[in-house]
């Protein structure tokens, strides 16, 4: 399979992570461009559909499961971010992250941290290949939000009485990797919700605090249905942990780094379906292989 140049890729993945954030915060602005990359998922939903049709029926998906991620990093706001202090491992099977997501109180404040794990692939079908994707999170930690109490409040004036609200999601991301990056139409299967929680301070003249606490449990699993990547096209797939604080004068925190061993975000693989009439030259261990290479040529096995 022809190489990817992994610190290029790189680049061009913390440009879509800038871009997307951008996005986020102001849509309105960012209109003609979401525009297009909508009019774009619909059009590769439409190709993986009109391939699928083609299928004789019955038909044996071939599978093929890439275990080690490319890249882990962490990003704050859209920027590649120490602030995280991530610490990880990308292993065969074994893709973990060890980090700390904190927010102090400084008045306002609306943050989004995310830490991402990156999967590529290439298919080596002259005409196309339709695949399903599914992938999933572990996660072991735990979450704080301590919101402060007023010292004064006016019904003229802003109140000092603390809030904060924090979420927590995983989320599965799918790119056709072309010179232009293209992504299919969303599917609800791709995000999974794991936390909202908010609490609120009280007005006390002495100070004071009101505190939330919980821990991180569970495993989340992701899924994406019929995904076209063209003629001998690569895909990468990002499997993220997003985690959004927002309100005033509060401490609000996930914390993935604290227990050695004990805590952490995993994300084992990323398994492909492939139901392309025509077979896929290859398998699930020439797909690892073929990461392997590509990490031995230019990416770290632990990224900060």
């Amino acid at each position: 399979m022809p190489n990817f140049d992994l610190s290029e890729m790189s680049d061009a993945l913390t440009a879509i992570k800038q871009k997307r954030h951008a996005q986020i915060v102001d849509p309105a602005a960012h209109f003609p461009e979401l525009k297009n990359a909508f009019r774009s998922g619909i059009e590769n939903r439409r190709k993986a559909l009109d391939a699928s049709g083609a299928i004789t029926q019955p038909y044996v998906p071939n599978y093929v499961i890439l275990d080690r991620a490319f890249l882990i990093r962490g990003f704050r706001q859209g920027v590649p971010s120490t602030a995280l202090s991530l610490d990880s491992v990308s292993l065969p099977g074994e893709n973990a992250a060890y980090f700390a997501s904190k927010i102090e109180p400084s008045g306002t404040f609306m943050n989004v941290d995310e830490v991402s794990f990156f999967f590529w692939w290439q298919s080596e079908n002259p005409t196309g290949t339709t695949i399903d994707v599914e992938s999933s999170l572990m996660t072991f930690g735990r979450w704080y939000i301590t919101a402060y109490y007023g010292r004064w409040w006016s019904p003229w004036s802003p109140s000092t009485i603390g809030n904060g609200r924090l979420r927590v999601s995983a989320e599965l991301s799918l790119f056709n990797w072309t010179a232009e990056p293209t992504q299919p139409a969303q599917q609800p299967s791709q995000l999974y919700s794991i936390l909202d929680e908010n609490i609120s301070g009280y007005w006390a003249p002495f100070g004071g605090w009101n505190q939330k606490l919980g821990h991180f449990s569970g495993h989340y699993y992701l899924h994406y249905d019929r995904f076209f990547v063209p003629a001998n096209g690569k895909a990468v797939f990002e499997v993220t942990l997003r985690i959004k604080a927002d309100g005033y004068h509060a401490d609000v925190g996930a914390i993935f780094n604290e227990a050695s061993g004990q805590q952490g975000v995993i994300c084992p693989s990323v398994q492909l379906a492939i139901l392309s009439a025509q077979p896929i030259m290859g398998s699930g261990r020439s797909a690892e292989s073929s990461q392997e290479g590509a990490l031995a040529r230019g990416s770290a096995s632990r990224a900060g």
